[in-house]
């Protein structure tokens, strides 16, 4: 059940002012980019109608086909938008962006738009994302879920390794690599070493470099686009689980097999001639 002012309201209310993109299929980002760009602010809030060049009558099953695509393109590697772990499956906002940080401000605007609509969409980023949406600061157990090899050996030194002389048995610094970037986690000592006094330290600004320090401007960019949809006071409501089960329902979902239906209704729709004008 989603909180009362979160998305559109009463679709039994009076017909409202809707926000049209008209797009080309093999030019979705470019156009879906610069429309939003050029779109007044307050349209973010109408309900979204989408209408391809290449079918324009049709409209049953755009808007569910819009956000499928644009996310599968968004959050592939092609687009260099995002860093992913080491096993391909989970994505995070990159130390060094290749893509103009506005790109990551209309990411924010489509995510918003996409739970504003009631659409779920393929987000593979760790509950990190969803804590800090609703003003929950991620923890150790967010590493992990992201890179469990980093994070499991966080844990440990943390938690299991009961050795009092960590700085001669690990041989440990302060020296990290994070998305292919040297970082000094205290700045102020150049190779600090690790000790049995320091370890909590050095955890906590690991996970802080990860999911704050890392990508901070272009975290940023993103929360300021989802909120100029989204009601920050309403989203905030939610528990972090919760946000992320109502934007990306089942974190199984076969993605793959939604591609497949969509394709299937888009060319079905088409062989029949249905379209529906959502303007009239």
């Amino acid at each position: 059940m989603y909180p009362s002012g979160t998305f559109r309201d009463n679709p039994e209310s009076p017909p409202a002012p809707v926000f049209q993109l008209t797009l080309r299929r093999p030019s979705l980002i470019e156009d879906t980019f610069r429309q939003l760009g050029a779109a007044d602010h307050d349209y973010f809030q109408r309900e979204l109608v989408v209408r391809f060049m290449e079918d324009i009558k049709l409209s049953l099953v755009n808007i569910r086909d819009f956000f499928l695509h644009v996310f599968e393109e968004l959050l592939a590697p092609e687009s260099e938008m995002f860093m992913y772990n080491d096993t391909k499956t989970l994505v995070w906002f990159p130390a060094k962006p290749r893509v103009e940080e506005k790109s990551y401000f209309l990411f924010g605007v489509l995510c918003g738009m996409a739970l504003y609509n009631h659409n779920i969409v393929h987000l593979p980023f760790p509950l990190a994302l969803f804590k800090k949406m609703v003003g929950v600061k991620p923890s150790l157990e967010d590493l992990r879920e992201f890179d469990p090899v980093v994070g499991g050996s966080l844990r440990y030194l943390l938690e299991d390794y009961t050795d009092d002389d960590v700085e001669e048995n690990l041989d440990m610094t302060f020296t990290v690599i994070w998305d292919d970037q040297k970082v000094e986690l205290d700045p102020k000592e150049t190779g600090k070493p690790v000790t049995s006094f320091n370890k909590k330290q050095f955890v906590d600004a690991y996970v802080n470099l990860a999911f704050n320090q890392s990508a901070e401007k272009v975290f940023e960019e993103f929360r300021r686009g989802f909120f100029k949809v989204c009601d920050r006071d309403v989203v905030e409501l939610f528990q972090p689980e919760e946000l992320r089960g109502v934007m990306v329902g089942k974190e199984d979902y076969d993605w793959d097999t939604l591609k497949q239906v969509s394709i299937y209704n888009h060319y079905s729709l088409l062989s029949v001639g249905l379209g529906a004008d959502l303007r009239n």
